[in-house]
């Protein structure tokens, strides 16, 4: 890869990469579209021979192909997990990337790269939950122009292969940013100049560097749940006395974490002085989170909010075998929220405890 090249990719993948740090957890999975803007560098090779014949001379410089570029780009992700994101893309590219071989092979012959097209799959690792690291290959045409002094301008289609890396953050509930790196490899294709005399057999080879933007649709909402049953009401069964009433604690965690401050450290105490004073029956352990990451990711992490509960309560003398864990991740939410809001009440854990 070119050297300015590798030095402009390296200086906006690190402003990328710091603006990802700051965003929150978000859901890669639905359908894009963006636009981006980059710079070409690169040459095609064009041996030259007689109409129809072999290309048997190779004396002349390869025209420099460097420049400007422009597009838009559409696609689809789907988010495998906490950390895997598999897709699909298609990108249009235009600019300004033409040059000639200086006359170097007799007469001066120039090439002219259009435009190109590019169908891609694309395959990633979520360094962080806003923060995509991925490569991407596929299929590339270009629209080339190739003239001679005489006959002028011959219009081919070039088609060959792409493939890269590339990185991309969210930066808010629908926008990305996002910087990618390819390098072209373009199927030798026979241009024909015969009131010159002679055939160019022109192969593109480039590198590229894209920054762009992307815009994210939201998913699609699930559907609406079935109406309940009809309630059948009965009369209340008489009260029973009781001198331990279940009693219920709510332990509250900081923002994406599972460890227990000194909040939440005095609360257990509490449900075990509690517990201690009855002949515990059972005690259930229910972990939440709110709804500021994906469904998968907060599913793990109420899991883990169960568990320290659960351990913080045996560790004080609470027989293991009486205790039941849940995870319920953001779906039983104490107050409700949209998606991505970071509501303190509903990252907790909820202790609920029966006597005999």
């Amino acid at each position: 890869m070119p050297k300015r090249i590798s030095i402009i990719a390296a200086a906006a993948a690190t402003a990328l990469a710091a603006n990802a740090g700051a965003a929150s957890a978000q859901d890669w999975q639905g359908f894009y579209v963006g636009a981006h803007a980059g710079y070409t560098d690169g040459e095609a090779d064009s041996p030259y021979g007689n109409v129809g014949g072999p290309y048997i001379f190779t004396n002349q410089d390869a025209p420099d192909v460097s420049g400007a570029i422009y597009g838009v780009q559409g696609g689809y992700n789907w988010q495998l997990g906490a950390n895997w994101v598999l897709g699909l893309e298609a990108q249009a590219t235009w600019g300004d990337r033409e040059g000639d071989d200086d006359g170097t092979g007799g007469d001066v012959n120039g090439v002219d790269i259009n435009s190109e097209y590019s169908v891609r799959g694309r395959a990633g690792y979520l360094l962080s939950p806003s923060w995509l690291l991925y490569g991407t290959a596929g299929w590339v045409s270009m629209d080339v122009d190739a003239t001679a002094p005489t006959t002028g301008a011959v219009n081919e289609n070039v088609d060959g292969w792409t493939y890269g890396l590339g990185t991309e953050a969210r930066f808010g509930p629908h926008w990305s940013g996002f910087i990618e790196v390819r390098h072209d490899e373009l199927d030798q294709t026979r241009f024909s100049f015969p009131a010159d005399g002679y055939d160019e057999g022109i192969t593109p080879e480039t590198d590229s560097i894209r920054v762009g933007v992307n815009y994210r649709f939201a998913a699609a909402a699930p559907p609406p749940p079935p109406p309940p049953p009809p309630v059948v009401t009965r009369p209340p069964p008489p009260p029973v006395a009781s001198t331990c009433p279940t009693s219920e604690f709510v332990v509250y965690f900081e923002w994406d974490r599972s460890a227990l401050n000194q909040a939440a450290l005095e609360t257990i105490d509490s449900a075990v002085t509690r517990a201690r004073q009855c002949n515990v029956g059972s005690v259930i352990v229910v972990g939440h989170t709110d709804t500021s990451g994906s469904p998968a990711y907060n599913q793990a992490l109420s899991e883990r909010r169960a568990s320290v509960v659960r351990d913080a309560l045996v560790a004080r003398g609470i027989g293991a075998g009486s205790i039941q864990t849940q995870a319920r991740g953001e779906s039983a939410l104490a107050r409700q929220t949209n998606d991505g809001v970071r509501e303190p009440l509903n990252r907790r854990t909820a202790v609920t405890i029966s006597f005999r």
